[in-house]
């Protein structure tokens, strides 16, 4: 049985830069999820300002990255499927220890680094599946993929007319109510399912200083709150729909790499008439679901704003990630560009250490347990927060590659995995400068996609 290896392997040097540009690009939605309150997943202008930079910085992040990033790795693990597979024929039980470890990091960034958005339990439990697809027909990964579309874009509708069905129900039992006319058993059930639902749908002040409060509390009360969130981000979720969306993300990436999209083989002519038709379709209709969620007062559960998520979101993000990709693939392969992309290629060889490196930064910088910035800062410091961070990850990975092969939680998985502690040190000479395009680095075979 083949093992896992750090030995020097010539890189793909798009793939090391679209992990560097996706560990950072998430960071700009996920610090969100730091910042304030869960409740910002339902209302997410209930903090900072509704107008003036705060707007837009909230309107240009979410255009470009929001669930874009989330698709963007998703491809990069699909093609991580195919290299395992290209240089490891025999490797389906590797690529199962390697997902199943991957699944335990998730659970511990969760449960003990506390944060409630993890994607690397997802991650691996929809690799477990990955593997026998990697051989599917392309059409048949087509099909399979517009029809799970299809599918969720259906009973997604079919979810919200159902809400739509009890806010119209309630509201007349209530009006037979204010008439003091008799109501009848399905009357007072429609106003029970009427009050339940106007419930979920309001922000609830209570239960958000609640939450401030354990936030800003110390180690207890942030690993309470940790437990109830990663229970409810990762165990119900995971027999609904989201396991599913990852995993078709994940076939998207199959696709690209097979059409050798995402291993940079492809001609500059080629990247350039992909990003024209990625952007071409996913600008206009990100566009058009924007404005509309700006014309309906940011409401979610409005039936413009839930429609047009059903129908268009999967498909916008898709696209406007290819788009991303394309112009990173044109950035690599222009001359004057490809050095500047060398921070960015270095970020994405450890992207796993720096996307849980964020958490930590994070929780550091908002809960109690550090500084308790939670719930005290607008989007425009947010911003700042963003920008030192990228800084400091791009910096702090090239100084990284200087002295040592590959990341430090990247060693730790591949040791796992192995069943053994694998050399960490660089093979290169000591101090040698690292790029994205030096021969000497570690195989993409085994790169996190976090």
């Amino acid at each position: 049985m083949s093992t896992p290896s750090t030995a020097p392997s010539r890189r793909i040097e798009l793939l090391d830069v679209a992990r560097g540009f996706a560990v950072l690009g998430i960071l700009a939605i996920n610090i969100d999820g730091f910042a304030y309150p869960s409740v910002t997943e339902k209302f997410p202008m209930l903090f900072g300002n509704r107008t003036g930079l705060d707007l837009a910085l909230w309107g240009g992040l979410h255009f470009f990255f929001e669930g874009k990033m989330r698709a963007l790795f998703c491809m990069l693990f699909g093609a991580g499927v195919m290299l395992y597979a290209e240089r490891r024929p025999n490797s389906a039980e590797l690529w199962l220890r390697r997902c199943l470890w991957l699944s335990v990091f998730g659970v511990l960034h969760a449960y003990v680094l506390m944060w409630r958005w993890d994607i690397l339990f997802y991650y691996g439990m929809a690799g477990l599946w990955l593997f026998p697809f990697r051989n599917v027909a392309y059409r048949k990964l087509i099909a399979i993929i517009l029809a799970w579309w299809m599918v969720m874009a259906t009973l997604t509708t079919l979810d919200h007319l159902e809400g739509v069905g009890v806010e119209r129900r309630g509201e007349a039992a209530l009006a037979l109510k204010a008439q003091k006319k008799k109501l009848s058993a399905q009357h007072e059930a429609a106003i029970d399912d009427y009050e339940l639902q106007r419930e979920a749908r309001t922000p609830n002040a209570e239960s958000i200083a609640e939450e401030a409060e354990q936030r800003l509390g110390g180690w207890g009360a942030n690993y309470g709150l940790a437990f109830a969130q990663a229970y409810e981000a990762e165990a119900k979720p995971f027999y609904h729909w989201e396991i599913l969306e990852v995993f078709m993300t994940m076939l998207v990436g199959v696709m690209l790499y097979r059409r050798k999209f995402l291993t940079g083989e492809r001609s500059r002519a080629d990247y350039a008439r992909l990003a024209k038709l990625a952007y071409g379709f996913a600008v206009p209709l990100q566009l058009v679901m924007t404005l509309n969620f700006f014309r309906v007062d940011f409401d979610i559960f409005s039936t413009s704003n839930a429609l047009l998520s059903a129908w268009l979101y999967d498909l916008v993000r898709w696209a406007m990630a290819i788009g991303h990709l394309s112009l990173l693939a044109l950035l690599v392969k222009s001359p004057g560009w490809s050095r500047l992309m060398y921070p960015l290629g270095a970020a994405g060889r450890m992207a796993l250490t720096n996307y849980l490196l964020q958490s930590i930064v994070c929780g550091f910088l908002f809960y109690g347990i550090g500084l308790g910035w939670f719930a005290q800062r607008d989007r425009t410091e947010l911003m700042l927060v963003i920008l030192a961070v990228w800084f400091a990850e791009l910096g702090w990975s090239l100084l990284w590659f200087m002295r040592f092969d590959v990341g430090p939680v990247e060693w730790a998985w591949r040791s796992l995995v192995a069943g053994r502690r694998l050399p960490l040190r660089r093979s290169a000479p000591t101090g040698e400068p690292i790029s994205p395009m030096s021969p000497v680095g570690l195989p993409n075979s085994s790169e996190p996609v976090t």
